[in-house]
């Protein structure tokens, strides 16, 4: 037991929190999303680069696909997944979390559906650019989803 746990002792935590100084709410998120915008022109340069590397792999696959080319369209994904959703881009987060379920599945299938990788990398072409309008986003993510609710999930 640390000497701040002892009954009558102050807890240091609790003091550093109460102390007065710190940030509001909103002045913290003021200041995160003005970090962010110093990063938004690079990260969003960096997404569509991942988007081609994601192409460029997809055209290149073969059946059986290499596990090393589909686990790199993972992790591409994967990664896109993380920080698209941030700077706004909510459509192209969700198709290449959409990818990153499909291949999953397939994965564990031991199946491979290229026509179904396809529309998926189709769709993150079409959503690198911001997307088409709302109604229609929300149309290909449902599109998507029933794609890979065909594809039998492992039992577990």
């Amino acid at each position: 037991m640390s000497k701040s746990a002892l009954p009558g002792q102050p807890n240091r935590i609790a003091m550093l929190v109460n102390r007065p100084g710190g940030q509001t709410e909103a002045e913290a998120v003021a200041a995160a999303t003005a970090n962010l915008e110093t990063i938004r022109d690079s990260t969003l340069q960096q997404l569509d680069e991942m988007v081609r590397q994601i192409l460029h792999i997809g055209l290149a696959l073969k059946i059986p696909p290499d596990p090393a080319e589909v686990q790199a369209l993972y992790t591409l994904s994967n990664t896109i997944v993380g920080v698209a959703g941030v700077f706004g881009l909510a459509g192209l987060s969700a198709v290449a979390y959409s990818l990153c379920e499909l291949i999953d599945r397939l994965r564990d299938s031991r199946t491979w559906n290229a026509q179904s990788v396809q529309v998926h990398l189709d769709s993150l072409l079409l959503m690198q650019g911001g997307g088409p309008g709302k109604q229609e986003e929300l149309q290909v993510q449902q599109a998507l989803r029933r794609l890979v609710d065909r594809v039998p999930t492992a039992a577990r």
